[in-house]
């Protein structure tokens, strides 16, 4: 582990990356919420698609995205 918390890894990810890219990214995460609501559904939907991210102890995966695009939408801003 190079940083300090996800939140800091995913930052300086997105520092190299096209604001287009960012902006699509953020909405796909939304996409994918609004077709996924339910903690059963996201996690059945992430096993299909493979994502294995390790997520922060007590998060639900739901909550990792949300705060994923809100990461990407701040970075956007600044």
């Amino acid at each position: 582990m190079e940083y300090g918390s996800h939140a800091e890894a995913v930052d300086d990810y997105l520092a190299g990356e096209p604001h287009e890219d960012l902006k699509k990214t953020a909405s796909e995460i939304g996409e994918f919420l609004t077709l996924n609501p339910s903690d059963a559904e996201l996690a059945e939907a992430a096993t299909v698609l493979g994502l294995r991210e390790t997520r922060p102890g007590g998060v639900s995966l739901g909550q990792r995205l949300t705060d994923i695009q809100g990461i990407i939408t701040h970075h956007l801003r600044t």
